[in-house]
């Protein structure tokens, strides 16, 4: 048998003293505790309520179709379809940035905890953008179709 298959061998051992936490580990350690337990509770309240107002805009548009009826086109009809779809679509964003975002930070590595909160609020931030744009979008069209 050749030597090739011989046993790996042991990688060297780094020896180190550790130290007692400081005021202002525990001060970022409780950081950390509050933060996840928290998690952007502002941005999550302003999501669901895009996502009331979604769906209520949906029955806005469907009584002031029926109020306007007397001049409906075909072209209308499909376009207030899109603008419902529109506010279907911003509904969907909405309860995307109300779902829970998992932070890459432990009560024992809490060194990275400003980033990670500043990524979890720009995901949340990103996606209520989005949802601002598509109900903008459908009342426009709904306004335009309307009027």
């Amino acid at each position: 048998m050749s030597d090739d298959a011989a046993e790996p061998a042991n990688p060297p051992m780094i020896i180190a003293e550790g130290s007692l936490p400081t005021a202002d580990d525990d001060r970022l350690r409780k950081l950390a505790n509050k933060t996840i337990a928290n998690e952007n509770k502002s941005v999550m309240t302003f999501a669901k309520n895009l996502v009331t107002v979604c769906f209520s805009a949906i029955g806005v548009i469907v009584a002031l179709q029926q109020y306007t009826s007397a001049h409906t086109t075909r072209h209308n009809l499909v376009a207030l379809g899109f603008a419902i779809g529109l506010l279907l679509a911003a509904g969907v964003v909405s309860s995307l940035a109300v779902a829970p975002v998992g932070l890459r930070v432990s009560e024992n590595d809490y060194s990275e905890i400003s980033n990670e909160l500043h990524r979890a609020a720009r995901y949340r931030y990103r996606l209520t953008r989005v949802a601002l744009a598509l109900i903008v979008l459908a009342i426009a069209l709904a306004t335009w179709v309307i009027l």
